[in-house]
């Protein structure tokens, strides 16, 4: 069981160059590159303050909509562009797949990691929002963004190495992979507070791993008095449990890339 992790410790230098390289190659046309991870998420944030915050006037308490979806918004980019990365890593990287051995799982975990560089930049303009609506984050909301940040990028790596090894052989999984994104955003509260929804149905909600995340990182930043333990609880187990089960398939169907 170990072994696999051991051998990705041993080519550690050649994941940071794959990283570097990934980083380096999108963002080559620097200005393109940075600007388009910023603009994405709050473009988004715009069209869906309008619709949500403005017609259909969805209440998030003291909480101004546009910073409340945008939060959503930041994390939620970040899991399915790693998702996203992730899964076409084997393919992309075909070349040298078949050409040179290292343990191909460092493909798709360095392709989620380099996800972290555009959340960053759109993590600017997050801070930007709370300035214009002159609205202080709570300091513990800001230290447990990092705890956050692994818990989706383990949930990432798990399912993109699953979807990486099915699209080695079926070619059109690529093409299933963003509108299932598209419908899991909606089953998500991303754009809408949990509260919404009915109390007996809540818990199916908390079975999705970014419910539990976008949940405790919003009612850490904002102040919001919930119990936290179980949905961070939940989000470390759920998620901790899909990247070694992911993992575990993408080492088992490895040799036959």
């Amino acid at each position: 069981m170990a072994a696999p992790f051991l051998d990705l410790w041993r080519y550690r230098e050649l994941f940071y160059v794959l990283v570097w390289r990934d980083i380096t190659t999108r963002y080559k046309q620097t200005t393109v590159g940075i600007a388009w991870a910023i603009i994405q998420p709050f473009i988004t944030m715009i069209v869906f303050s309008f619709l949500f915050g403005t017609l259909v006037k969805i209440e998030t308490g003291s909480i101004p909509y546009p910073i409340f979806v945008y939060t959503g918004l930041l994390f939620w980019t970040f899991f399915s562009r790693s998702i996203t990365t992730a899964s076409e890593s084997i393919i992309a990287n075909r070349n040298i797949v078949n050409n040179v051995y290292f343990p191909r799982l460092l493909l798709p975990i360095a392709a989620s990691v380099v996800n972290l560089v555009d959340f960053f930049f759109s993590l600017f303009v997050l801070i930007l929002l709370m300035v214009y609506f002159q609205f202080i984050p709570q300091l513990l909301g800001v230290f447990f963004i990092p705890v956050a940040l692994m818990c989706i990028l383990f949930l990432a790596v798990g399912i993109g190495s699953v979807i990486a090894s099915l699209n080695v052989k079926y070619r059109d999984v690529r093409f299933i992979v963003p509108y299932a994104l598209q419908v899991a955003l909606l089953l998500t509260p991303v754009l809408y507070p949990l509260s919404l929804a009915e109390e007996k149905y809540t818990f199916l909600f908390f079975l999705n791993p970014m419910t539990n995340i976008l949940e405790t990182i919003r009612a850490l930043l904002f102040g919001i008095e919930i119990s936290i333990i179980i949905p961070m609880g939940l989000s470390l187990i759920g998620s901790i449990i899909i990247f070694f089960a992911g993992t575990t398939y993408f080492n088992q169907t490895e040799k036959y890339f």
